[in-house]
């Protein structure tokens, strides 16, 4: 991920076990990774990882398949099974 010319690495963001469906960054930065097993936020200005399943969310499905921002900063979650999701964030 390049932020204002700088490479950014982030190691273990995902494990070996895990494949990266999508991938999106929003209009913060912060890098959203789907996989089968939930979703990742990388927030590059804070190095914090957060992680959303349905463990420990509502997210109706683990299996992520699409990521978007609406203009009011709001993400939606496309799954495989559980249908879309959305997260509110106030900008």
């Amino acid at each position: 991920m390049q932020k204002s010319g700088q490479l950014i690495e982030k190691k273990n963001l995902i494990s070996t076990d895990e494949i990266g469906r999508c991938f999106f960054v929003d209009s913060k930065q912060r890098l959203w990774i789907g996989t089968d097993w939930g979703i990742k936020v990388y927030n590059p200005e804070s190095g914090q990882i957060t992680i959303y399943n349905r463990a420990n969310s509502q997210i109706p499905d683990n299996a992520i398949r699409s990521i978007a921002e609406d203009p009011l900063g709001n993400i939606w979650i496309g799954t495989l099974g559980g249908g879309t999701w959305c997260i509110q964030f106030s900008i």
